[in-house]
């Protein structure tokens, strides 16, 4: 049950009148304003001390006590005594306003930003990545709406684009405000969304927009803070009062003034999404809903007619928008806005086919960029896609989304949607292929869900969290929680929210804001809407009222099951023992049952006598005090709690009397307790610019932070090479690239070098700034940090910067929460442009060298060091995310403004950075590339190193002969260039209270074996575990609908690269040839490796043909030895064994009609891989089949299905192209008589007519290869 805390006046005092004749505290009935307390001559305004320092966290009031009196203030919670040893005097009419402990008087500009949602902003973090249009598209509706704002002459001031749902509003509105921004000509711009509560609603419009404009011109900000300072309460009142007051006057008042000529004014204010007030009107909503959204967007429309419009200011109003009842009334003949707005038709107006159709092919070419096939989709899917969109732009975004998963195929996933869309001469319904998509991810959602939790419905759960999105709702109390705390309500277990959503990724995700709290966000508004119809989702409708009925049963399930000792609680409630998130579920519930129970129309009154007999009221009523003295109870809040309980059991006395007779004891009780504790009000906050920036920074990721003591750093005299192409290319102002991306696999000695750079550059007083990412740090493992953090650190060399920075966030305290490219032109290229122009200081004396080391860290990988231990894929993805926006605003940010700074970023070569710097990556022409493993051997350095330390342990033990260069020697070798791999044989040896000798001796010879206590390479095992891990998840997760096993994948093209050679096997496929092998589609050897580039590679030999190259032998290693892969090792026989049933269903599924064979192998009308792997399959199957075990069933499907006369019609093509000869042959047919003999006892009928074809063969391969040697015979004559 959450409401806004009551605050007795608006600044945070609490006007109290003290009368000589009570024993107790009370608002005075004849309390007068503010202003008439403090000038009253017949009363002394008197203030608590405050504390100046607005960092200090304020703590609320006491909780009043019953007849505590004016005592309350005295000693009680640390507050000094006013009248301390005063005696002998009386009060009368004394009026006393108290200062909460840090308040001040009331701070205009600090109150409006208060009242703003920084999520409707243009470029704020929330909105991270919004849809905008492509390069080339929209271009006429682009123009004409760029024109109309431009042109100051134009009759019309309001602009209204109506258009349909998905049919890109908020893509052009999004285009048009960055132009906008660009032109300078932006004042300001609101993006309204039904699933975000902090812009659903019309009551932060008009100050956010004031914010947004007081940010252009000083005299505009100071007028709105005077306006907001004489009457605080100016957001309670109409928007046509609020945009009076805090825009026309404001901007009256600066026109007035002189200061900037009007024209030369930010003038464009945009509003996206008017529709989407309140949430969409719909059938769903219930009418009073419906009306109450209407009427806002009535009054906000009316209010810009009469404010901006009929006031004649300059500015431009261009509002976007489904044409919904409100701006339909409005723009129709007779309506409000008929004569004062230019209206543009989207959907009728413009086509957006031919736009689609480019969307569609740029995006299609970029993945066949990616996937090195240009070819594999043709103009006619894209036909058939754009037919299918019907205009609707989201649902081409949709199938984009769908289709470019980057670990699944584009061609089988482009093949799916092709089999979804709607046929031609259908009756005309525009959402049908939408509602087609919707439901099939649905039920395969579904299907996946239950099969695994067989007891849960899915489609209940699911609703639950997507009402979640805007709150839950009854007479006007919202809760909103968060969708791990949701989880918590539903007595579900930690993450199930994750596993619920696993299959739903293409149309929804769990966002995550600034506080790591996290929300259901769908990407499409059309997908909330078919959740919400019963006409188009069918069966897969959930009744709003089902779901609060759910929530209502698992709120008191989870009271009654709180595993507390109710006999002996704490006094606070955060001593509560319990979890954290069950603290905050079980407050939660407690908030929010009477609401869910009064506001349920179905009976539920058995559940409710269930919970009163089991004591679930006298919990309540024996946790209720610890919520009181938290503060987490207010006046209204608790008005409401009570009235809700009391209609609640009024209704429940004719059903249940005797359950309604308790609660109604317990009703009154609550009623006084809460009366005795309505004076608390919780602290305000605020906040200095600088402190502010300080605790949003990350002090452990600096290159010389305490936290990293004893990092790792190179030798001297060690990577002299690239150290010196490093430090060169810093210092060399004249070099075309400003950024450096080094890549390296794993182990590589990235981070060592990155350390060795940033003290190197610390010596030569060039170091601006350094940040080390780290995964098992929480408060450096993502880049919400990083921009903040490098600013600090700028602002450490320059007191100007330092103000420019500490300005910037008093100005905007909310920049934290914006886009990372927003932060980093506020906090980074405005002071450093500041600096530049106030000439204090040469650009080019300014420490240059930006630092980031470890990207591929970002959001930490998995951390498990035994088992296996499944990695959030939505985790991954974030990461993924994060690493491409934090790219992308170097890049906008630093490069695209020619800033003189050098920017060093180490990272594996993982998805982000290696996307972005292959041909067509944003980073391919900007960026020096230095790839790490490929262009620097370091078996030099390694070498010097061991060869240093073990002459340090030498002097240490006092034998300087206790090594040797050969065990040196051999170090290296096992390296492999590993860097990490020399580092941990050395931390192992080095172990004080052992005897390196003995230890070296362990390296030098250990074999691994289960269960022995040595394990000298522990630290690189695990760092091979977490990779593997998060790989093998990541595929899984994405590859869900056919189950494949990752590990089994992995191995075979590990054992593929060497060669299959068991069992008188000589199988050494290419990389795509085994993919085929493996009944796999074109290229997924590249998808299986995607997350593993830091320690594999697809490499390509002179011919052409690709196979895995294992950058470290220690990896191959690791992967041959079940003590150390543990859960992730597989037997190399089960790798056979699956290869067997794969030849037999390459076999059994070849398409080819194999009556009408054609007389060569090479003319068989088959792709040409294909026919290398069908033949491969049949010359190798007998082996295989001889060497595996536990394969009968499939040999008897096989046989069942026919496919051993298969191979029986293929075989001749191969005997005439001669591809067999007398050797192989024989061993082929040994091969399958040995498999048949151990097959006779268990399966004796298909045995049997494996004998049958056996003997055929036998026969048929001795009479080609008697006429092959007799054409031998008659060449060798000739």
């Amino acid at each position: 049950m959450f409401s806004p805390p009551h605050f007795l006046d608006p600044a945070g005092n609490s006007p109290l009148q003290y009368h000589e004749s009570q024993d107790s505290i009370r608002p005075s009935r004849n309390a007068r304003n503010e202003n008439e307390i403090v000038n009253s001559s017949r009363s002394t305004a008197l203030s608590m001390p405050s504390d100046e320092d607005f960092l200090q966290s304020l703590q609320p009031f006491p909780a009043l006590q019953p007849y505590d009196g004016l005592a309350a203030f005295g000693t009680h919670g640390g507050a000094p005594s006013w009248f301390s040893g005063a005696s002998g005097f009386q009060m009368r009419d004394l009026n006393v306003n108290v200062n909460n402990a840090g308040a001040r008087s009331i701070d205009g500009w600090e109150l409006l930003m208060k009242n703003i949602a920084p999520n409707a902003l243009h470029d704020s973090k929330a909105r991270y990545d919004p849809p905008k249009c492509d390069a080339d598209t929209r271009v006429e509706v682009i123009g004409e709406i760029m024109e109309w704002i431009q042109d100051s002459n134009a009759p019309q001031r309001l602009l209204c684009m109506t258009g349909a749902a998905g049919s890109g509003k908020s893509a052009l509105q999004q285009t048009i405000a960055e132009r906008c921004t660009k032109s300078d000509i932006l004042s300001a711009a609101f993006f309204l969304s039904s699933v975000d509560p902090t812009r659903n609603n019309t009551s932060l419009i008009v100050p956010t927009i004031a914010y947004q404009i007081g940010l252009k011109h000083y005299l505009f900000r100071t007028s709105v803070a005077a306006a907001v300072t004489h009457d605080p309460y100016v957001f309670s009142r109409s928007l046509q009062s609020q945009m009076d007051v805090l825009i026309v006057r404001p901007f009256e008042n600066l026109r007035k003034s002189k200061q900037i000529g009007t024209n030369a004014f930010p003038y464009a204010i945009l509003i996206d999404g008017l529709d989407e007030c309140n949430g969409e009107p719909s059938n769903t909503l219930g009418i009073d809903d419906r009306r109450r959204a209407e009427d806002e967007q009535e009054e906000l429309l009316a209010a810009i007619k009469h404010c901006i419009i009929d006031n004649d200011l300059p500015f431009r109003v261009f509002i976007a928008s489904r044409p919904e009842w409100a701006i339909h009334t409005a723009l129709e003949p007779g309506g409000l806005l008929r004569e004062a707005a230019y209206h543009i038709q989207l959907s009728n107006k413009y086509d957006a086919s031919g736009d689609m159709r480019r969307y569609l092919g740029r995006r299609f070419e970029d993945i066949g960029l990616r996937i090195g096939n240009s070819k594999w989709f043709s103009e006619g899917d894209i036909k058939t896609l754009v037919r299918a969109a019907s205009g609707q732009f989201i649902y081409v975004a949709t199938v984009y989304k769908y289709i470019s998963e980057r670990r699944a195929s584009p061609v089988a996933r482009l093949k799916i949607v092709l089999t979804w869309t709607p046929h031609e001469g259908q009756a005309t319904r525009p959402f049908e292929a939408l509602d087609r998509l919707y439901t099939n991810i649905l039920l395969t959602a579904k299907n996946g869900y239950e099969a695994v939790d067989h007891g849960r419905d899915f489609l209940l759960l699911f609703k639950a969290h997507h009402m979640c999105v805007t709150g839950f709702t009854f007479f006007a109390i919202v809760t909103c929680p968060t969708a791990e705390l949701l989880s918590a309500m539903l007595c579900l277990e930690p993450g199930a929210e994750e596993t619920l959503i696993s299959d739903l990724r293409s149309l929804v995700a769990f966002k995550t804001d600034g506080h790591g709290n996290s929300r259901l966000r769908l990407y499409h508004k059309s997908f909330s809407d078919f959740l919400k119809e019963p006409s188009r989702a069918k069966d897969l409708f959930v009744p709003v009222p089902r779901v609060y009925m759910h929530l209502a049963k698992c709120f008191m399930q989870h009271i009654i099951e709180c595993p507390l000792d109710f006999d002996s609680l704490p006094a606070n409630w955060e001593d509560l023992s319990l979890p954290e998130l069950y603290r905050r579920s079980l407050e939660e519930v407690i908030n929010d049952l009477p609401s869910f129970l009064n506001g349920l129309h179905t009976f539920i009154g058995d559940e409710v006598v269930l919970f009163t007999q089991n004591g679930g009221w006298q919990k309540i009523n024996n946790l209720l005090p610890l919520l009181y003295r938290g503060g987490r109870f207010f006046c209204a809040s608790s008005a409401d709690w009570i009235v809700d309980l009391r209609d609640f059991t009024d209704r429940l006395k004719a059903r249940k009397p005797e359950a309604a007779a308790i609660i109604s004891v317990f009703a009154e009780k609550w009623k006084n307790d809460f009366k005795q504790y309505n004076d608390e009000t919780r602290s305000q906050i605020a906040y200095l610019g600088w402190k502010l920036l300080l605790k949003n920074i990350a002090p452990n990721a600096l290159h010389d932070s305490k936290a990293r003591y004893g990092a790792p750093k190179c030798d001297e005299d060690t990577r002299t090479g690239v150290i010196s192409e490093i430090m060169e290319w810093i210092q060399n102002s004249n070099a075309p690239q400003r950024l450096l991306c080094m890549t390296g696999a794993a182990g590589s000695g990235k981070s060592a070098l990155e350390q060795t750079i940033a003290e190197l550059c610390t010596k030569s007083d060039i170091l601006s700034a350094a940040f080390f990412l780290s995964s098992t740090d929480p408060s450096r493992n993502t880049t919400s940090f990083i921009v903040p953090t490098i600013a600090y650190q700028m602002g450490l060399k320059h007191d100007l910067f330092r103000s420019s920075v500490a300005a910037a966030v008093r100005h905007d305290p909310y920049i934290f929460s914006r886009s990372l490219q927003s932060q980093m032109d506020v906090l980074i290229v405005r002071p450093f442009e500041s600096l530049r122009r106030s000439r204090q200081i040469g650009s080019s004396t300014f420490p240059y060298a930006i630092l980031i080391d470890g990207l591929d860290e970002c959001t930490g990988e998995s951390n498990t060091t035994s088992g296996i231990s499944p990695v959030n894929v939505d985790d991954r993805r974030r990461a993924e995310n994060q690493q491409e926006e934090l790219l992308a605003a170097i890049k906008h940010c630093i490069l695209d403004n020619d800033l003189p700074f050098r920017v060093f970023i180490a990272s594996r070569p993982e998805w982000a950075i290696h996307t972005m710097l292959e041909p067509g990556g944003l980073l391919r022409e900007v960026a020096y590339h230095i790839q790490l493993s490929h262009k620097y051997d370091a078996s030099r350095d390694m070498r010097l190193y061991l060869r240093r330390r073990f002459e340090d342990i030498g002097l240490r033990i006092g034998n300087f002969k206790w090594f040797s260069e050969g065990d040196i020697e051999t170090l290296v070798r096992a390296g492999s260039g590993q860097f990490i791999y020399v580092a941990t044989a050395y931390k192992y040896i080095s172990e004080r209270r052992a005897s390196p000798a003995a230890r070296l001796k362990i390296v030098l010879t250990w074999t691994p074996r289960e269960g022995q206590a040595t394990r000298p390479f522990e630290a690189l095992d695990r760092l091979y575990t977490n990779i593997l891990l998060a790989a093998k998840s990541a595929y899984e997760a994405v590859d869900s609908h056919h189950r494949r096993d990752f590990l089994l994948l992995l191995k075979a093209l590990h054992m593929g690269a060497a060669g299959f050679n068991s069992f008188s096997i000589m199988l050494d496929p290419a990389a795509d040839l085994l993919s085929a092998l493996l009944c796999l589609e074109a290229r997924a050897e590249e998808t299986l490796i995607s997350d593993l580039r830091s320690l594999v590679a697809l490499q390509t030999d002179g011919r052409g043909n690709s196979r895995l190259r294992l950058y470290h032998k220690s990896f191959s290693d690791f992967l041959r030895e079940p003590s150390r892969a543990k859960d992730l090792f597989v037997p190399e026989d089960q790798v056979y064994t699956h290869l067997a049933k794969c030849f037999m269903q390459h076999i059994i599924e070849c398409p080819l009609d194999f009556d009408s064979l054609p007389a060569e192998w090479d003319e068989l009308p088959l792709p040409k891989l294909y026919r290398r792997s069908l033949e491969e399959a049949v010359d190798d199957l007998p082996s295989f089949l001889s060497g595996v075990h536990a394969i009968d069933d499939e040999v008897v499907h096989f046989t069942q299905n026919g496919g051993w006369q298969k191979i029986n019609s293929l075989l001749p093509p191969l005997y005439r192209t001669g591809r067999y000869f007398s050797t192989s042959s024989r061993n082929w047919i040994v091969n399958l008589r040995g498999f048949t003999d151990r097959l006779k006892a268990r399966k004796p009928e298909a045995a049997a007519i494996i004998n049958v074809f056996a003997e055929k063969w036998k026969d048929d391969l001795k009479q080609y290869s008697d006429e092959r040697r007799s054409q031998i015979a008659n060449l060798d004559s000739i």
